[in-house]
C-alpha cells in the first residue's frame, strides 16, 4: 500500500532556534507513506528547498532562499522512529528520534564504528573515520567552586572535526564551553586520547596514544605528539613542532619549519637536544661517586 501527496511546511515551526543552525521559511514537500507486508512503514519526504534559508556559525552549513538543495528525508519504524537526512551538504542518521536533543551533521563517506557516540552540536565532515568507543561532543570538564561545593558549568559550544580525519578507539573529545572545538583536515588520532573543550587541533597533526590535550590549547599544523604526552590549558604549540613520547608540555612552545621541525621533550618541557644531555647527567652519578670515594681515601692515606 502507498500514498502519495504534496504538502507546504514551515519548518520554522518543526526546528528549533539554536546558536549552531537556523532554519527559516517554508517549502512543498512530496511526502509517499509506504506500508509493506513483513516490514515497517516508510515515510519518504522530498524537497528542493528552494524557499528555505540555512544560517550557521559553519559556512558549510549555510544557504540562502535562492539556492536549491535537494534533500531527501526517510522516516522508518513509527514506532520508534529513526530518521536518514541525505543532501548535497551532510548524510545524517538518527537512530532513535526520542533520544534527539539538537544537531548534528556528518558528512559523506564517514565510518562510525560500533560503540561511537556523537552528541548533538557535533559537525563531522568528509570521508572521517571514527573507531569503536569514541565520544565526540560531551561536556567539557569544568566547575566552579560556591565555597560549598562544585557548581557545574554547561558548555553550550560545539565540535567540528574537518575532512580526512581519522579517530582511533575510546577517544574523548569535548564540546566547547562556548565556541567550537576543532580537530584539523587530515589530522591522525591514535587510541585513548583526551581532547579538552575548546582545543584547535590543526591540520595534517599527528596525535599518538595516551596523548591529553587540556582545555583551550592551540596545537599548530604539522605538529606530531608522540606517546603520552600531557598538555597543560591554553598551551600554545607552533607548526611543525615534534613532542617526544611523555613530553609534559606547561608552557606555549615555538614551532619549526616544513624542513626543519622543533624537537621537544622532557618535564618540564625543552629543546630534546637539551633534555637528552640533561638524561645522560644523572647516568654518570654512580662513576662520580666512585671516583670521589676514591679520592677521599687517598687523602686520607696521605694525611695519616
Amino acid at each position: 500500500l502507498s500514498f502519495s501527496t504534496k504538502i507546504n511546511l514551515d519548518l520554522e515551526k518543526y526546528i528549533p532556534e539554536s546558536t549552531f543552525l537556523n532554519v527559516n521559511g517554508k517549502d512543498d514537500f512530496e511526502l509517499e507513506l509506504s506500508i509493506q507486508k513483513n516490514s515497517s512503514p516508510l515515510i519518504r519526504m522530498y524537497s528542493e528547498l528552494k524557499n528555505i534559508e540555512l544560517t550557521s556559525p559553519l559556512s558549510s552549513l549555510t544557504k540562502g532562499k535562492t539556492k536549491t538543495l535537494p534533500t531527501e528525508i526517510l522516516i522508518t519504524n513509527l514506532i520508534n522512529p529513526s530518521l536518514k537526512l541525505s543532501n548535497q551538504l551532510i548524510d545524517l542518521h538518527i537512530r532513535d528520534l526520542d533520544k534527539y536533543e539538537g544537531y548534528i551533521s556528518i558528512g559523506k563517506k564517514c565510518s562510525l564504528f560500533p560503540n561511537v557516540v556523537v552528541y548533538d552540536r557535533s559537525q563531522i565532515g568528509n570521508n572521517v573515520q571514527v573507531h569503536g568507543g569514541t565520544v565526540i561532543g560531551s561536556d567539557g570538564f569544568g566547575y566552579e567552586f560556591d565555597g560549598v561545593c562544585h557548581q557545574k558549568i554547561i558548555h553550550f559550544g560545539y565540535v567540528t572535526i574537518e575532512d580526512d580525519v581519522e579517530i582511533g578507539a575510546n577517544c574523548t573529545i569535548d564540546r566547547g564551553r562556548f565556541g567550537k572545538t576543532q580537530i584539523g583536515q587530515g589530522t591522525k588520532i591514535d587510541n585513548l586520547c583526551q581532547v579538552g573543550h575548546n582545543v584547535v587541533i590543526g591540520k595534517h597533526c599527528i596525535v599518538v596514544a595516551d596523548t591529553a590535550i587540556g582545555g583551550s590549547s592551540e596545537i599548530g599544523d604539522f605538529v606530531t605528539m608522540a606517546a603520552q604526552v600531557g598538555v597543560a590549558g591554553h598551551i600554545e604549540i607552533g607548526p611543525y613542532s615534534v613532542l617526544v613520547a611523555r613530553t609534559g608540555v606547561t608552557k606555549s612552545l615555538p614551532g619549526g619549519e616544513p624542513n626543519k621541525p622543533a624537537f621537544y621533550s622532557g618535564f618540564p618541557v625543552g629543546p630534546h637536544e637539551e633534555k637528552r644531555k640533561e638524561m645522560v647527567y644523572p647516568r654518570k652519578i654512580p662513576k662520580i661517586l666512585s671516583r670521589l670515594k676514591s679520592m677521599e681515601e687517598r687523602v686520607t692515606k696521605l694525611e695519616g
